[in-house]
């Protein structure tokens, strides 16, 4: 290896040709180094004491706190207190109590002695035997259509005011002898008006008096007479009409036939039913059928009640 071996030759050469310091200065070299370490390690003393006399301060003495800006809290408003009402004398005035209302009431008070609505149920209607049933029975009618025309249009509503529930029905029939599929032999309404305790004895007495003047009519274009026959004995209360007028021909025309039929008034209790035989294409009432009509008619009522 000769390139290793002239390297170590050169080495040999130069360090020959250093020159050794004496022992004199080595001595003095290392004197000095030793001074600079004591004071080195002083001074690291010094800063480690005054270290541990100001780190007190710090952990008992914190600086003041910074202030916490906080969130507003917004001030409730007082409720107002009822004005107090002045007295006549002009002394210390008394508060009025409050005005809210008592908790599960709602809209205006009813006037002392008025009845609440009633709603009327299909039961308290009668209905016809099965041998003069045809096939729309009870069937749900406007009020105005169920109520007949007489002399005067409020002879059946003059009332209204302490009327409390009102509802009508109708119901087809046939005579007892026809077949069950022959055409009906007349359409019967039945409306029952309830009223509020009293008023329908009043009612009944002031359609009686209206009902004793009327004598004729227009029913529609048609010239109606009517008269008052003795009542029958259902109820508290009765009054039967029988009216007559010409029946119509195809055309609409009087004809020389007359048609008469029934109208019943019957009040029970504080309720009045009305049973309006209408026909069927110029039919008659037939009078037996209507007196067991309104005999049914106030049962029906009286299971009701």
């Amino acid at each position: 290896m000769p390139d290793l071996t002239d390297r170590f030759a050169d080495l040999a050469a130069e360090v020959d040709g250093m020159l050794l310091a004496n022992p004199q200065h080595l001595r003095q070299r290392a004197d000095r180094r030793s001074r600079t370490r004591v004071a080195l390690v002083g001074a690291a003393a010094t800063v480690a004491v005054a270290g541990v006399a100001v780190t007190p301060a710090i952990l008992f003495d914190p600086p003041p706190p910074t202030p916490q800006v906080g969130i507003p809290v917004p001030t409730p408003t007082p409720t107002p207190t009822p004005s107090a009402a002045p007295t006549p004398d002009g002394g210390t005035p008394t508060a009025l109590p409050p005005t809210t209302p008592p908790q599960g009431t709602s809209g205006p008070p009813r006037s002392p002695g008025r009845a609440a609505s009633i709603s009327i149920p299909l039961a308290a209607f009668f209905t016809p035997p099965p041998n003069t049933r045809k096939s729309e029975t009870r069937v749900a009618t406007a009020n105005g259509e169920a109520l007949p025309e007489l002399c005067r249009d409020d002879m059946f509503t003059a009332l209204d005011d302490e009327m409390i529930g009102r509802k009508a029905v109708r119901s087809l029939y046939k005579r007892p002898e026809d077949p069950a599929d022959n055409v009906p032999h007349g359409t019967l309404y039945q409306t029952i008006t309830a009223y509020t305790t009293g008023a329908a004895e009043q009612f009944m007495d002031e359609f009686a008096t209206a009902a004793a003047s009327c004598k004729s009519f227009q029913a529609g274009d048609i010239p109606t007479t009517m008269r008052t026959l003795p009542p029958p004995s259902y109820g508290d209360q009765a009054i039967l009409l029988e009216t007559d007028r010409p029946s119509l021909d195809i055309d609409g025309k009087p004809t020389d036939h007359r048609v008469t039929q029934r109208i019943v008034v019957v009040r029970v209790g504080d309720v009045v039913t009305v049973l309006n035989d209408s026909g069927w294409e110029g039919t008659s009432s037939i009078p037996a059928l209507i007196d067991n009509f309104t005999h049914l008619a106030v049962t029906a009522i009286n299971q009701w009640r």
